[in-house]
This record gives C-alpha cells, structure tokens and sequence, in this order.
C-alpha cells in the first residue's frame, strides 16, 4: 500500500527509517553503566558520584587525592554518592 503524498510532506520511508534508528538508540543509550566521577573536591575531601561501582569510585577518589599528595579514605557512602577524606602519605 503507498501513501498519498502531500505538497510539501518530505517525511519518506528512508526518514522513517532513520527515526526508528535514532529512537532505539537513544533508549538503549540510558540503558550504558555510568561511570564513577568526581562532583567537588578539595585537598581535604572528595565527593564521588557512582552507581554502585565503590571500586571505581575508590580508584577516582585516590587519583584526586593523588595529586595532592594524599590518599583517599572512605568515610561514608550515600545512595549515589561515596565520600572520602584525603589524608597526608
């Protein structure tokens, strides 16, 4: 069955094609694991953002403590969020 163009409608079947693709695309991208990044910090503390990762969080925590020429020490985890003292070597 072929659709009735419309003067002006641009909207072909390739399009339709390429919509479907970037739809499914997009939903399966909030499908991706989140990483584990860094939200503040200081030479004193860090505040890690993780999604269940606390190994990964640890690991972003001791490289920014790390160019203080500290090291990182878990003090307490939120639902998303681990923080950490960084404390002179």
């Amino acid at each position: 069955m072929q659709w009735p163009r419309r003067p002006g409608c641009r909207f072909s079947r390739r399009n339709a094609g390429l919509f479907a693709l970037l739809a499914v695309v997009g939903l399966d991208s909030g499908c991706l694991p989140v990483q584990p990044w860094l939200r503040q910090g200081d030479a004193n503390s860090a505040e890690i953002g993780y999604a269940g990762d606390l190994q990964g969080a640890t690991r972003i925590a001791g490289q920014h403590c790390a160019a203080y020429e500290r090291v990182a020490r878990l003090v307490r985890t939120d639902l998303d969020f681990a923080y950490f003292d960084c404390l002179p070597r």
